[in-house]
């Protein structure tokens, strides 16, 4: 039993089991006419599922099976392998977006194609393009097996309930701007997005809290078990605002899909844009990002959701502010239990305030905003009082704020900076272009093309590029791990330590 038989073949023998049986008969134009009609009410199984034939595709493949079985197979096309949707000049605009940025969506590299009047707006569709990319091994799409089913879930109505969580976010300059976002789960309308250094619990709470300004209060909210969300402060405003508070099951982040889509949506559309502005000056400080990043979720919010074919914002509905923003304020307050000393004061993240006389040697409830401690609050029975500083502020911040993490530089920085001496065991260090090409040629056993060596140019302007020596112990550990069959691009990341 032949197994190996393409599809081509077995239509082939389909097609003639269907008509075979008219070869051996004698039969006139009518009795033949009125075999045809017969005919056509069959099914048979080609081209993947099962159909019916007109009556001029059998007519001609009962003339084609007269000659023979293999008559019947389809003939490949003439154009096959060949683009028709793009010029070559386009063609080669797409595959030069792609290795420049492997992460950017199939969205962007068309958008940017008619950005630079290279395509008409509206010509290209998505799914083309994914096929020109994963017929040229461009795809950054990957489809693992999934391990168990996952079900759907939908909620009531807009405002039933919110989603919240972080982004890693990109560098800019100095600085780690991590995305933090609070979506509307039935609607999937980001109600509050921005970048935020790093700094965890203070920027959830700003998030949350310009969203519930704009929007109002939701019944609900979803979230991981984070430390942020696990805190007795969080706990405390969701219970002030009659928020029901809910955390998602550990080692369980598809209960916030939605969410994580829209993140993996941003990172592949907006900040693969952002890291480009960043290295051409475009973006150079944390207010630069945020106001590039609220154009896109206008835009995110404003066109249509894959799912429910609604944009976000129209599916939300209306908008009702959060009426009392004072009130809103106080409630964002983070809150200390003090004793107040015998000289009337209180302590506070090194800072001593003085407080009235009759409330020497009892505990007090302090309530502050965490990055301005020049004046704080006395929460007595609900009601703030405000207190001074009974000495000059020494800390501006509280000290559980976290310090802004500076950009780490590696190991390869590390020996870069430790002083040179000359030997013979040294590497030199001019190791350029042709040296890498040199050597990426000889270790995949290919000569690198236009593009590829276009590419490498590329990376080259990118710092990090450690020693000779270094760079091959890291490809020799790729390739093998994953052969000599990979994207250029992933050699390249290896060498510079992103794999």
């Amino acid at each position: 039993m032949d197994e190996s038989m393409d599809k081509p073949h077995l239509d082939a023998i389909a097609r003639f089991s269907l008509v075979g049986g008219l070869l051996h008969r004698t039969l006139d134009r009518g009795e033949l006419s009125r075999a045809i009609d017969e005919l056509t009410k069959d099914e048979v199984h080609v081209d993947g599922r099962a159909r019916r034939l007109s009556r001029s595709t059998l007519y001609r493949d009962l003339g084609k099976a007269r000659r023979g079985v293999w008559e019947l197979m389809r003939k490949p096309r003439k154009d096959k392998g060949t683009v028709r949707a793009l010029s070559p000049e386009q063609l080669s605009a797409l595959i030069a977006l792609r290795e420049q940025a492997p992460a950017a969506s199939v969205p962007v590299l068309i958008r940017t194609l008619e950005n630079r009047a290279l395509v008409a707006p509206g010509t290209l569709h998505p799914s083309t393009i994914r096929r020109i990319l994963r017929e040229r091994g461009l795809s950054s799409r990957s489809s693992p097996a999934p391990t168990r089913a996952y079900r759907r879930f939908e909620v009531d109505g807009p405002m039933a309930m919110w989603m919240g969580d972080a982004s890693p976010g990109i560098w800019v300059g100095k600085v780690h701007a991590q995305l933090y976002a609070w979506m509307d789960a039935f609607s999937r309308a980001i109600v509050s997005a921005l970048y935020y250094p790093n700094q965890r619990l203070p920027a959830f709470d700003d998030c949350l809290m310009r969203a519930i300004t704009r929007f109002g209060v939701p019944r609900s909210i979803y979230v991981d078990r984070g430390s942020p969300y696990v805190s007795n402060h969080f706990r405390r405003v969701c219970g002030d605002l009659g928020i029901r508070l809910v955390h998602a099951t550990p080692r369980q982040p598809t209960g916030k899909g939605r969410l994580e889509r829209f993140f993996l949506t941003c990172q592949r559309q907006f900040e693969a844009s952002a890291r480009a502005l960043v290295d051409d000056g475009s973006i150079n400080t944390l207010d630069d990002l945020n106001a590039y990043f609220v154009r896109y979720l206008d835009e995110f919010n404003a066109r249509p959701n894959a799912t429910t074919k609604e944009a976000p914002l129209a599916r939300l509905g209306v908008q009702n502010p959060y009426p009392d923003l004072r009130k809103l304020t106080e409630i964002f307050l983070w809150r200390e239990d003090r004793q107040v000393g015998r000289r009337g004061e209180v302590a506070l993240a090194g800072n001593r305030y003085s407080v009235p006389d009759d409330l020497v040697g009892k505990t007090v409830t302090v309530a502050y905003r965490p990055f301005d401690l020049r004046e704080v609050y006395l929460d007595l029975d609900g009601r703030l009082f405000t207190v001074l500083p009974s000495v000059p502020v020494r800390h501006l911040a509280h000290p559980k704020l976290e310090r802004p993490r500076s950009k780490p530089s590696g190991p390869a920085d590390y020996v870069r900076r430790l002083p040179q001496r000359a030997g013979p065991d040294l590497p030199a260090p001019d190791f350029g272009r042709d040296d890498l090409l040199a050597l990426l040629g000889g270790v995949l056993d290919r000569e690198l093309g236009p593009e590829e060596r276009e590419l490498v140019s590329v990376y080259l302007t990118r710092p990090g590029l450690p020693a000779r020596a270094q760079v091959e112990v890291r490809l020799a550990a790729f390739v093998r791990r994953h052969g000599q069959g990979q994207h250029l691009s992933h050699y390249l990341d290896a060498i510079w330590g992103s794999l």
